[in-house]
């Protein structure tokens, strides 16, 4: 799983342009991902939206933030090359850079934070104590995971209040929400209590009936299970 966080690729990308020429970040997506030595799943994860790898979206903001902060100019749509102010802070060979790092920048800082006032024109701005360096979609992100996370254990809290035969219709449910037994209420039932050997319900396998999956020892201690 990625865990690259966009900022750090401030400094890489920063270097990879400072020979002035003009470049595209797909030209630079190679070597960026060669410098942190990413996999080839790495460097085609997925957003959960399925739109945009995270090393790409990762790569995009980075390449946002050093324009906003003037270290890198935009040549025309999708083409950059370093600026005056990009080669001054390569010169002062820096560890990393970071987002506080560029907070120094007064365009940086309006990006960031809104524009400044007079009063603050005066003099550097001192940086918020704390200052994200999640992009949106990350943002979003854990926030939906989050939610998922909830959502789930709310789920498993009201299952377990319920009675065995309950789990045993959710789980048939489940399954033919999945496509097993294809459509319609003769895609699966439950077996009548006491005299199924075990067996709590049956479903289709296919749509036309022909064969049959048989859903073993369901009720609570499968649910029990899946609190541990």
């Amino acid at each position: 799983m990625l865990i690259l966080q966009f900022h750090e690729i401030f400094l890489p990308l920063l270097r990879r342009s400072a020979d002035g020429r003009e470049w595209t970040l797909a030209a630079l997506r190679g070597p960026i991902a060669d410098d942190f030595g990413l996999t080839a799943a790495e460097r085609t994860e997925l957003l959960p939206s399925n739109t945009q790898s995270r090393f790409v979206n990762r790569l995009c903001w980075a390449k946002i933030h050093l324009e906003r902060a003037g270290l890198v100019t935009r040549v025309r749509r999708g083409v950059f090359t370093i600026s005056d102010v990009g080669r001054a802070v390569l010169a002062e060979n820096p560890a990393t850079i970071d987002v506080a790092f560029l907070d120094r920048y007064e365009p940086y800082r309006a990006f960031r934070h809104g524009a400044t006032t007079d009063s603050e024109a005066d003099g550097p701005s001192e940086p918020p104590a704390h200052i994200s360096t999640e992009t949106p979609e990350a943002v979003l992100e854990r926030a939906h995971e989050t939610l998922n996370d909830e959502l789930a254990a709310e789920l498993l809290d009201e299952i377990a209040d319920r009675t065995p035969a309950f789990f045993e219709k959710v789980v048939l449910d489940l399954m033919k929400a999945m496509g097993y037994g294809g459509w319609g209420d003769a895609a699966g039932r439950l077996t009548s209590p006491g005299a199924d050997e075990g067996i709590d319900g049956l479903i289709h396998e296919d749509r036309l009936g022909l064969e049959t999956i048989n859903l073993p020892g369901l009720g609570k201690d499968l649910l029990d299970f899946s609190q541990a």
